[in-house]
């Protein structure tokens, strides 16, 4: 049976991809951050700067095998949800078809509707990835260069201020000397003026709380690449699952089908939950159940279907159930209520965990990034190893197993 957590989890590996490749881009920023040999502040900031190109070439590596990997995954994931999507349908199709109710279709794996299905989602989601691929390596560049301006400001500000607090000259006179100090003064002479490590900390601290950025909506919004990500492949399995219902009951020439029921159901879906509908534009008549009794259906065009918050929209967790006229039995009531709500508290479980998940991982980036910028990340450690024990202890307490795979980043081991 196809649910919100049967969703969640077969975008994982997906999302763990550009989880791991955003952890990689950050890591590979921190690691052009490092002092160098530039002798002058106005040198170091020159110097780093002309670094990108440098990292431009890494990350176009990094996101080389993003690209290689993901379409096999995504074709997994959609194969895996028509599977499961159509367990259920399928009983009810071959069983009505050897009650002669329907005709007879051929075997699901040669059902060219369902392949077509599952090519024309997964061909959609690459080419979705593919832009999410190229704004990627965008955002690694323009983090780059806040994060190099930032730290640059942070030490030119701490030299004015340190330089200003030990002088008693005019003004103008201590502006001169100042940028004389930027201009001439070696990195050692100045470190413990501007506190290098402080500033370059600041910097990576900042850029790690705000990730690697993946897509930017049409209001101009950022979202990370694995939250992104995420939500595309969740709408993508979710889309598919209901395709291929859709898909397969074609292949018996069936049309009509009933709408799950769930709590808490959206505005815009709660009036349609129970309700038969075809598949059909215009379609409108009556079906019977297995004990005869009539019921009016209409078109799905007729309802909110279509909408983004509407019927099988983004993030609905409603699907359609196969209904054949003189096989199916229609189900208005709420279905099995217990479940319904052991469904809704494993959802939510789900998320929470996820989202402790992504924050050990990020704790653990910060200190692998300070690490490859030459910077001391004991105390950043510590406070991973701390937040990866609040994880388990919050599995422990919530009956979850942990899952350490989605914990760790690439190179932890070298930490």
């Amino acid at each position: 049976m196809m649910t919100p957590a049967t969703v969640l989890l077969l975008s994982e590996e997906v999302e763990r991809t550009y989880m791991d490749a955003s952890d990689q881009l950050l890591v590979a920023i921190a690691k052009r951050l490092k002092r160098g040999r530039a002798k002058s502040l106005e040198a170091w900031k020159i110097e780093k700067l002309a670094e990108m190109n440098l990292l431009t070439k890494e990350a176009v590596e990094i996101m080389a095998r993003v690209a290689k990997t993901t379409p096999k995954q995504i074709v997994e994931a959609l194969s895996e949800a028509m599977a499961i999507s159509l367990e259920d349908t399928e009983k009810i199709l071959a069983g009505a078809a050897e009650k002669e109710l329907i005709h007879q279709a051929g075997a699901i794996q040669t059902s060219e509707r369902v392949r077509e299905v599952v090519q024309n989602y997964a061909r959609q989601s690459t080419d979705k990835l593919n832009l999410v691929n190229t704004v990627m390596l965008n955002s690694t560049q323009t983090t780059y260069r806040r994060a190099v301006n930032f730290a640059y400001d942070e030490m030119k500000e701490n030299i004015e201020k340190a330089w200003s607090a030990a002088s008693s000259v005019e003004m103008a006179e201590k502006a001169k000397v100042a940028q004389e100090i930027l201009n001439t003064a070696t990195m050692e002479t100045n470190l413990g003026l501007w506190n290098y490590q402080s500033a370059v900390g600041k910097a990576i601290e900042q850029m790690t709380a705000q990730g690697i950025t993946g897509f930017y909506d049409i209001r101009g919004h950022k979202w990370s690449a694995e939250a992104y990500v995420n939500m595309d492949v969740r709408t993508t399995v979710h889309n598919t699952a209901i395709a291929g219902q859709k898909a397969r009951s074609a292949d018996y020439g069936v049309s009509t089908f009933q709408v799950s029921t769930k709590s808490a159901a959206r505005p815009l879906c709660a009036p349609w939950q129970g309700h038969i509908l075809s598949w059909n534009a215009g379609d409108r008549g009556v079906v019977y159940d297995l004990h005869g009794t009539a019921y009016q259906y209409e078109s799905v065009y007729d309802t909110s279907y279509g909408e983004p918050a509407g019927l099988f929209g983004i993030n609905c967790g409603h699907f359609p159930e196969t209904f054949v006229s003189g096989y199916s039995m229609a189900r208005y009531e709420e279905l099995d209520p217990e479940q319904e709500e052991r469904n809704a508290e494993e959802y939510k479980l789900s998320q929470e965990q996820r989202a402790m998940e992504r924050d050990v991982r990020k704790e653990f980036t910060y200190a692998q990034a300070m690490k490859n910028a030459g910077l001391d990340y004991t105390s950043a450690l510590k406070n991973a190893e701390a937040a990866r024990k609040d994880y388990t202890e919050w599995c422990k307490d919530n009956g979850r197993t942990p899952r350490y795979n989605r914990t760790s980043i690439y190179g932890e081991k070298r930490l």
